[in-house]
């Protein structure tokens, strides 16, 4: 198996952060499943494209900033995995916010927050 890559428009990303830069909002937005969640023009975004696993991407561009997931309602499992990937690779802590799909209600998931808590609204 390949090593991983960095996910679409990460390899910007890393060569700013080895550049000694950091995203103007200072957080890291991850467009789980969709590509236009985000715009391409956004330094601090990069995407899970449709249908690909979140094991096959390097998301150590994430250490030590907050990650923040936006994810239509349907794909919340995707978003689980990629948590899980984004948590282990040194984040600062990881929320989701869930586009609505099925119940019309945008929400809010906390995976790991930078104040210990993690919780679902």
């Amino acid at each position: 198996m390949a090593a991983p890559k960095p996910p679409p428009y990460g390899r910007r990303l890393r060569a700013l952060r080895r550049a000694g830069r950091i995203p103007d909002t200072k957080q890291i937005v991850i467009a789980v499943g969709d590509w236009n969640l985000v715009t391409a023009e956004r330094e601090d975004s990069v995407v899970v494209p449709p249908g690909e696993s979140a094991d096959q991407f390097d998301f150590r561009l994430v250490a030590g900033l907050p990650a923040l997931l936006v994810v239509n309602e349907r794909d919340i499992e995707i978003a689980d995995q990629v948590a899980e990937r984004v948590i282990a690779a040194g984040c600062r802590g990881c929320i989701a916010l869930i586009k609505p799909a099925f119940t019309g209600k945008t929400g809010l998931k906390v995976y790991q927050s930078h104040f210990g808590e993690n919780r679902e609204h």
